[in-house]
């Protein structure tokens, strides 16, 4: 089987994962419900970003709470 690379440039990702390391350094421990959706949209819009850069969906694990609904 032929390995795979995939090469990117892609700023929306870098800048994505920037704000999720930036938000994960400052809440440390449990998160209050507000904190909880503002990491979900953070990983949404990092799966979103993915998605784009291999061409094909991915979903966050936020995404799987809101299919239960």
């Amino acid at each position: 089987m032929e390995d795979v690379t995939v090469h990117t440039d892609s700023g929306d990702l870098f800048d994505v994962e920037e704000e999720i390391q930036d938000f994960l350094g400052q809440n440390k421990g449990a998160l209050t419900d507000e904190e909880r959706d503002e990491l979900g949209e953070l990983l949404d819009r990092r799966a979103a970003a993915i998605s784009d850069v291999l061409g094909v969906e991915v979903n966050s694990v936020s995404s799987l709470r809101d299919d239960e609904s």
